[in-house]
C-alpha cells in the first residue's frame, strides 16, 4: 500500500500549498514507478533470468539509469504502454523539464507557482489514468505476494528450529 501512501503525501503537499514539494515528489513517484514497472516487465519476459544472467543483469542496471524520456521510449517500444499513455507521459516530461529549467531562470515567483500547479495537475492526470493505476495495482500485488512469501518462509523456519533443536538434544543424549 506504499503507492497509496505516496499518492496521499503528494496530494497533502498540494493541498497545503507546498507546490514545489508536491511537484518534486510527484515527479520522483512517476519516474520511480515506471522504473519498477520496466524492471518487472524485463523480469517477467525473461522468466526471472534477468536476476541471474549477466547480460540481462547489465540491462536491468542500465534501466535504473534511464531518464524519464528513456523510460517512456523503452516502455513504448516494448509495447508496455499505449500511445495515449506515452503522450501523457511525454507532455508531462516536457512541461516538467521546462519548469525545472525555469527554476534557475528569471521567472516571477507567481508565474513559477502557477507552473508548478499546472505540472502537478498534468501529473495527477497520469496518476489517475487507468493504465497507470493498473501498473500501481500490479506492482502493489506483487509486493504483497513477496511479503506473504517471506512471512510463510519465516513461519516455516520457526517450525523447523524447535525440531532441529530437539534433534540436537536427542543426538547429545544418545552420545552420553
Amino acid at each position: 500500500m506504499k503507492y497509496q501512501e505516496l499518492r496521499n503525501h503528494i496530494l497533502g503537499s498540494h493541498l497545503m500549498r507546498h507546490d514545489l514539494e508536491a511537484f518534486l515528489i510527484q515527479g520522483a513517484y512517476i519516474e520511480g514507478l515506471l522504473k519498477i514497472y520496466a524492471d518487472y516487465k524485463l523480469y517477467n519476459e525473461t522468466e526471472g533470468k534477468s536476476y541471474s544472467n549477466k547480460l540481462l543483469g547489465a540491462i536491468r542496471s542500465e534501466i535504473e539509469k534511464y531518464s524519464l524520456f528513456g523510460l517512456i521510449e523503452l516502455l513504448k517500444k516494448a509495447e508496455c504502454v499505449s500511445n495515449s499513455q506515452k503522450d501523457l507521459l511525454d507532455n508531462y516530461r516536457k512541461r516538467r523539464n521546462k519548469v525545472l529549467h525555469d527554476l534557475l531562470g528569471q521567472v516571477t515567483e507567481e508565474s513559477f507557482e502557477r507552473d508548478l500547479v499546472d505540472v502537478y495537475k498534468m501529473g495527477e492526470n497520469i496518476i489517475n489514468d487507468n493504465e497507470f493505476k493498473g501498473m500501481e495495482e500490479l506492482l502493489d500485488n506483487i509486493e504483497k505476494d513477496v511479503e506473504e512469501r517471506k512471512k510463510n518462509e519465516i513461519n516455516k523456519q520457526r517450525i523447523l528450529i524447535p525440531e532441529i533443536n530437539r534433534e540436537n538434544i536427542d543426538n547429545k543424549t544418545e552420545k552420553e
